[in-house]
């Protein structure tokens, strides 16, 4: 869901075509890599580089370049945190001036100790919620309770797990420790939850909210929503 909604962002809010993806070469980048090419497929668009590396490289320069040499417009990156910071920086060195939308690895707030402000102004990145800049008062109070328990920022991980979390013991309070019951009452029963309304669908996935985010500096802000919740 949120690798198709930052694909449609790129092609359709910034007027993309020539995609180039850079990917890390593992289940998660390959996972996502094949739904960022079937949701171009869609669009009737193949990408004009692919390009991957390994789990703990320190250099993705030649893959970058070669996106460059390709005539990219638009950078997609499908890594995790320390990958996804090396791309944002050898980006900026390398002086690709083309729009970067990130995975949701760009929107932890431990990237603020990896790379600097100017390398990460302008990169885009997918997520399912910022609670930092969440404007409910509930959220905020327990962000602040966090921080002060955690000493640390809470991130979108921190913030649906602890969702995901009470959504089970609520379920377990109103059915009793009965594992087919507590399965039952999760898949059919709406949870509100501090980041979203949780409602499974037929698959069994409970979270259908996606945000797009565009950093000034270390400041995100929201720039497009994406809510395909069942009624």
């Amino acid at each position: 869901m949120t690798k198709t909604a930052y694909t449609e962002f790129a092609i359709n809010e910034l007027q993309r075509r020539k995609i180039g993806i850079i990917h890390v070469s593992n289940e998660y980048g390959m996972s996502g890599r094949d739904v960022i090419l079937a949701t171009l497929t869609k669009s009737g668009l193949t990408p004009v580089a692919v390009e991957s590396f390994n789990p703990g490289d320190k250099d993705v320069s030649a893959q970058l370049l070669n996106i460059r040499k390709a005539g990219a417009d638009v950078l997609i990156s499908q890594a995790l945190i320390p990958e996804t910071a090396l791309i944002i920086k050898q980006r900026r060195q390398l002086g690709i001036d083309i729009p970067h939308v990130s995975s949701s690895a760009a929107s932890a707030p431990t990237m603020a100790k990896l790379v600097s402000e100017a390398d990460m102004d302008g990169t885009y990145a997918e997520t399912a919620a910022v609670p930092g800049i969440d404007p409910s008062p509930e959220v905020q109070r327990w962000v602040k309770a966090y921080a002060e328990k955690f000493k640390a920022t809470p991130d979108v991980f921190a913030h649906l797990y602890y969702d995901m979390t009470r959504m089970l013991l609520q379920a377990i309070k109103d059915v009793g420790p009965d594992r087919e019951k507590i399965r039952q009452r999760l898949e059919q029963q709406p949870y509100q939850g501090l980041a979203m309304t949780y409602r499974c669908d037929e698959g069994h996935n409970c979270n259908h909210r996606v945000i797009i985010i565009k950093y000034d500096g270390f400041t995100p802000k929201i720039v497009r929503s994406y809510d395909s919740t069942p009624k």
